[in-house]
């Protein structure tokens, strides 16, 4: 689904902004017959709807995502619908039963405060934990690159025991550039500026 630019996922934290990824706190390994068990033990329907907003390569990974599942006794309709309309069902009237959602993950480890904290502005995750709140306050509270490592850290570790989400791929950009050109957000910017920050840019005669 992406075209050979991406890897799997398996943290909780973009590997990119290596000061800040624990990658010690990953999902747990691939055991289908343990999810079989885990989906009886908990009497969970079997018949579940997918919805996926319209647009590369999510649409894809939905249905790559449908076909795995299928190998866990899980019968998934996948529903594309475009932004807007998936938008409005997913993340305003949280209407549906398994979704994907895409995005960046920095500059900053702060965005997980945006992901997972209790005030998030992403309320169809339905989770929040006292626990993840004092370490993402704590990785805020200071400038000292090693305190607010711990911090972070220490939430992706929480992430990885409570599984709000299941990680699915790192997504990879490629960015063409000339030689003269310095600072891009995707090169020498990355991890200091947001994706469409070009303020660091400089281009040499």
């Amino acid at each position: 689904a992406l075209f050979g630019y991406g890897a799997p996922g398996f943290g909780f934290y973009t590997p990119s902004v290596a000061w800040a990824y624990n990658g010690g706190a990953h999902v747990p390994p691939l055991d289908r017959a343990r999810a079989r068990a885990l989906l009886a033990e908990a009497g969970a329907r079997r018949e579940l709807e997918l919805v996926v907003p319209a647009f590369a390569p999510v649409d894809e990974i939905g249905g790559l995502l449908r076909d795995q599942l299928a190998g866990i006794g899980l019968a998934v309709r996948v529903t594309v619908l475009p932004l807007n309309d998936w938008s409005d069902r997913v993340i305003r009237r949280q209407d549906f039963d398994l979704t994907l959602m895409s995005g960046r993950h920095g500059p900053d480890p702060e965005n997980l405060s945006f992901r997972f904290g209790s005030r998030t502005a992403i309320p169809n995750l339905g989770y929040a934990n006292p626990e993840l709140d004092a370490a993402l306050a704590a990785g805020a509270a200071t400038v000292d690159l090693e305190q607010r490592a711990r911090s972070y850290y220490r939430a992706q570790e929480i992430l990885a025991r409570d599984l709000p989400i299941a990680p699915l791929a790192e997504a990879v950009a490629v960015t063409v550039f000339r030689s003269n050109v310095r600072g891009l957000p995707n090169a020498e910017g990355l991890g200091l500026v947001p994706t469409h920050d070009f303020s660091l840019v400089r281009v040499r005669p």
